[in-house]
């Protein structure tokens, strides 16, 4: 996830940050956000989740940013406020003044795209992750020529 975060930043020429904890939100029942600054894209997401559970965030966060969602205030307004009532209209103000785009329920078809392609993001990165060979018995060899090989193209085996 970082290699993906660190190349979609260069590519878009605009940082993304990722911070571990929700801060001021942390009372908000969701478990990530996306919030759009005028310098960079920031992505916060709960603390005590597993590894795997914070790629998910991540990458559910990072698919708002890929598919380019924005919503209107008025939408997020009636969003924010339908998905977690008990929000102090302050934080609500607060979001809304910063563009953010929560991870909480799938109501807005902008969530389930974004949760659609975490999945398949996901699903690539667990693919990439595989081992080149697997249990196959690799004489030393074999598994220095190969480790270097991937080294080259920044895989691991």
């Amino acid at each position: 996830m970082p290699r993906f975060v660190a190349e979609l930043s260069l590519r878009r020429e605009r940082p993304i940050e990722i911070i571990e904890g929700l801060g001021d939100y942390e009372s908000i029942d969701f478990s990530g956000i996306w919030i759009p600054l005028p310098e960079k894209d920031v992505i916060r997401h709960r603390a005590e989740v597993s590894a795997v559970e914070r790629d998910g965030i991540i990458a559910h966060e990072l698919g708002h940013i890929v598919l380019g969602h924005e919503i209107s205030p008025e939408d997020r307004l009636a969003y924010f406020t339908r998905t977690a009532p008990a929000v102090p209209s302050a934080v609500i103000t607060r979001l809304l003044d910063q563009q953010a785009c929560l991870r909480s329920n799938f109501d807005l078809p902008l969530e389930r795209q974004a949760e659609w392609f975490a999945t398949l993001l996901m699903e690539a990165a667990e693919v990439l992750s595989r081992p080149l060979f697997g249990d196959r018995v690799l004489t030393p060899r074999q598994r220095l020529m190969l480790e270097r090989a991937a080294a080259t193209f920044g895989w691991a085996m």
